[in-house]
């Protein structure tokens, strides 16, 4: 056993307050996968699944408004689509690390345009190298743009 392992055990420690996946974001993936007719589970919908992400993201940010009130916006009522379920999901995931941009990225969804004093004129599509890869390690950085493509292009998968 690692002398990490102990630290990590103990549940008390405020070092290790940290959530790798809400339990939102677990009913968005059931939602989605149900939607697209990927999983069946038992006993759960898409839309029982979309309306419990949403319920279990206003439990953690403390939202006291009624649940009623906020499925039943023309806007938030389910639609069986995938631009909605997303759109909910990134709201869900706003302020809980990179999974709102990376589910944007491997979507579209929801649809960004940036502003006029925008740095940049597009929605950056993977992380950038840091400034010392490049300039410590060249011939790999120079290997691994050529394969994957410019900045500006989804990584190549397969």
């Amino acid at each position: 056993m690692s002398r990490f392992a102990p630290a990590m055990n103990r549940a008390a420690d405020d070092q290790f307050k940290a959530m790798l996946i809400g339990s939102w974001e677990m009913y968005f993936i059931l939602a989605e996968g149900l939607q697209a007719g990927k999983i069946a589970v038992p006993g759960l919908t898409a839309e029982s699944c979309y309306y419990e992400g949403i319920r279990q993201s206003m439990n953690y940010y403390n939202v006291t408004a009624p649940t009623v009130t906020y499925n039943g916006q023309s806007l938030v009522k389910y639609d069986g689509t995938l631009r909605q379920l997303i759109h909910q999901k990134w709201l869900a995931q706003l302020f809980v690390g990179a999974e709102g941009w990376m589910d944007q990225r491997r979507t579209g969804y929801p649809s960004f345009t940036p502003g006029p004093l925008a740095a940049q004129r597009s929605i950056p599509l993977r992380y950038m190298y840091p400034l010392s890869e490049i300039l410590n390690n060249s011939i790999e950085y120079n290997k691994a743009t050529t394969q994957m493509g410019a900045m500006n292009k989804p990584p190549v998968c397969g």
